[in-house]
């Protein structure tokens, strides 16, 4: 069985999301922030209203990619 480094479809949209909200809300404050040398709080409240910013992302996120996997799923051999 062939390991597939693909991007699944929920992937890919989480992807572009992030990215649109990085070309539409961060670069543009991004020089200001830097030349203030001052955290983003404005930034990072707008990360918040669309939940890219919260507990719950976060979790969702954290969960998808440490939740213990069944090797016989991926083609393991359960030797152990």
């Amino acid at each position: 069985m062939a390991v597939s480094f693909d991007l699944t479809e929920d992937q890919i949209e989480l992807q572009k999301w992030v990215h649109e909200f990085a070309a539409n809300v961060v670069r543009p404050a991004a020089a200001e922030y830097d030349e203030r040398e001052d955290f983003p709080w404005a930034v990072l409240q707008e990360a918040a209203k669309i939940g890219l910013y919260s507990l719950d992302f976060f979790a969702t996120q954290w969960v998808r990619r440490v939740r213990p996997r069944d090797p016989a799923h991926h083609g393991g051999a359960l030797l152990g």
